[in-house]
């Protein structure tokens, strides 16, 4: 794609690459290059099609998919104030699509994501690209021009304004479990907002994304047991089509209190602090859902058999003692929700054949 000149201007602004570059100017070219293999722009006709393309197709595999927001909640108001980072957990390619549709549907604002360049395949890549994706490269530590060049980048999207949002763990979770989190965007956001010398602080927002069935689930279990992870791929991108009768249950999306950066004096140990401060926020903010609820029911009963009554009553407890303990659960099992989500959630367990009926009762 052909990079804007003023996103060029800027980027090429930034102190360490400008620095860079008047020493080594032959850089230059690859610099260029590299903007272009990197840079996303937010095209809002593209936006309005994608939002209704997703409410006909992926929010059809979903019984809901819920936002819970902090107390006075105001973006407008944080935007202002703030340079806003996003970082959420990962376990699903279902991740991006849901987060950037919730963003756009409920504040009109987009989202700046840091995706991984293996997601830049036709014909998915041009159009999460229009869609405010820029795309990294796994590894890069050996090519400064294009070390220095997403470093100025990451300078752009803060300078410009841009809310950036990036996966913490690096990955996606195979087992539900957070990983431990990668320093490297965490490190390089912290340097590039001290170089724009703002009086104008950074606010990193945990975000914590749990689901009840994920659409990877046999892919996840065949690396678990020792699999080779399977390259993406346009061919990849059919398998889609598998999976548009299923139903996966619900995706919980809760943003948790903005941790507000205004101090660089120690970027290696505030690097650190950020990215577990972060990590500690998602996992309090990780609820109970139906299907983790129902699983560790079935799974805690010896003879390997409940009824309907049974789970009803162990439900209770369970959820009871979530709600002495501060242990958050979803909003589908507030009161009066409960039975019918579970009921949901036993529904897809014998749909996907995870649970045997023995009999109706």
């Amino acid at each position: 794609m052909r990079v804007p000149l003023g996103v060029i201007k800027s980027v090429l602004s930034y102190p360490e690459l400008k620095e860079h570059l008047e020493s080594q100017p032959e850089d230059r070219y690859q610099v260029i290059k590299s903007i272009d293999e990197i840079h996303g722009s937010f095209n809002r006709s593209m936006g309005q099609v994608a939002k209704k393309f997703l409410e006909k197709t992926f929010l059809k595999l979903y019984n809901s998919i819920d936002l819970e927001l902090p107390d006075n909640f105001d973006l407008k108001q944080l935007k202002k104030k703030y340079h806003l980072v996003l970082v959420p957990n990962h376990q699903s390619h279902a991740d991006y699509l849901a987060l950037a549709y919730l963003f756009y549907h409920r504040f009109n604002e987009p989202l700046y994501i840091a995706a991984g360049v293996n997601l830049n395949i036709f014909p998915i890549g041009s159009m999460f690209r229009n869609m405010g994706a820029f795309f990294i490269r796994r590894s890069f530590s050996e090519n400064l021009a294009y070390k220095l060049s997403f470093k100025a980048y990451i300078y752009y999207l803060i300078k410009d304004q841009k809310i950036i949002k990036f996966f913490f763990e690096g990955g996606r979770s195979r087992t539900g479990k957070l990983l431990s989190p990668r320093y490297g965007l965490f490190s390089t956001i912290l340097q590039t907002h001290e170089s724009l010398k703002t009086n104008k602080p950074l606010m990193f927002i945990p975000v914590a994304i749990a689901h009840e069935h994920l659409p990877e689930e046999r892919a996840h279990v065949r690396e678990l047991e020792g699999g080779q992870k399977v390259k993406e791929s346009s061919a990849q991108l059919l398998k889609i089509f598998s999976v548009m009768k299923q139903n996966f249950g619900s995706i919980n999306v809760s943003f948790q209190e903005g941790i507000i950066v205004d101090d660089h004096s120690n970027i290696k140990d505030l690097t650190q602090k950020i990215a577990f401060d972060c990590f500690r926020s998602i996992g309090k903010g990780m609820p109970v859902t139906p299907s983790s609820l129902l699983a560790l029911i079935l799974l805690d009963e010896a003879s390997g058999a409940l009824s309907w009554v049974q789970i009803k009553e162990r439900s209770i407890s369970i959820l009871n003692y979530c709600s002495k303990a501060g242990i958050k659960i979803s909003s589908s099992l507030d009161k009066g929700e409960a039975a019918r989500s579970l009921k949901r959630a036993l529904r897809n367990f014998i749909k996907n054949k995870k649970i045997q009926v023995l009999n109706q009762e």
